[in-house]
């Protein structure tokens, strides 16, 4: 059995159990937001240090939904390309710059203050999260009551969910 974050295409030999979904969010560090200000719009994050994933000098752009739920895509220019989702967290705790981050990853340090969110308003497309096994094997007790747990644990709502209370307006 693995964890699968990402779309699932169709599969004959593979069973997938559904267990939530990832969003992901705009982050900073507070120190960082009272020196440089909050974005009003995403076209504004084009004059922050952005924190992004990437790798050899390729930079992925950041991900929004408009109005209608359409992706749009931004490419923003990194004040630091790193390859990690962790060492970009590190970053943004450190205070150099905006990252867009996995919820899950991020909820912790909302909740205590340590990061608040940036254009809260601002819809990221989530990323479905399954359970996957191979159909043709037998599923153990012990494996069916994990992932039992996980969706007990995750679903309807995860418990990494961002509370309003950590976005910034």
């Amino acid at each position: 059995m693995v964890i699968r974050i990402g779309p699932l295409q169709d599969s004959a030999t593979l069973v997938a159990k559904p267990l939530g979904v990832q969003q992901a969010v705009l982050i900073a560090h507070p120190d960082y937001l009272a020196r440089h200000g909050q974005p009003q719009t995403p076209d504004d994050l084009h004059g922050h240090a952005c924190i992004t994933f990437g790798s050899g000098g390729q930079t992925r752009p950041w991900h929004f939904l408009d109005s209608k739920g359409r992706n749009q895509p931004l490419g923003v220019r990194g004040r630091l390309g790193l390859n990690h989702s962790e060492a970009i967290l590190d970053a943004v705790l450190a205070g150099h710059g905006i990252a867009l981050l996995s919820d899950w990853l991020v909820a912790e340090h909302l909740r205590a203050g340590r990061l608040l969110r940036v254009l809260p308003e601002v819809r990221t497309q989530g990323f479905p999260i399954h359970a996957v096994w191979r159909k043709n094997r037998h599923l153990s007790a012990k494996v069916r009551r994990v992932v039992d747990l996980l969706a007990e644990r995750f679903l309807p709502e995860p418990p990494w969910e961002v509370e309003e209370k950590s976005r910034v307006s």
